[in-house]
């Protein structure tokens, strides 16, 4: 069964709970603020070069991330084109 919340989900409470704002997770995941604004928009998701940098920074195991990205993409299936 997939998790409930979506990669945007978790990243926007996790960026919460830490007081970051998208322009401090890019430079600290060495990344566009473009793409962190996607990502927590749910409009794109990460590559999978993010994939441990993002695990590790917000101490999400891999199986997890994975699970909450295909969730999103489910999400984004569903929902259709924007």
């Amino acid at each position: 069964m997939a998790p409930t919340k979506t990669f945007p989900q978790v990243m926007r409470e996790k960026m919460a709970q830490e007081g970051l704002t998208q322009s401090a997770l890019a430079s600290a995941l060495g990344t566009s603020e473009a793409n962190v604004s996607r990502w927590s928009l749910g409009k794109a998701v990460p590559s999978p070069e993010f994939y441990e940098v993002i695990c590790r920074f917000f101490g999400i195991d891999f199986d997890q991330l994975g699970a909450h990205i295909l969730s999103t993409e489910y999400a984004r299936w569903k929902r259709g084109p924007l």
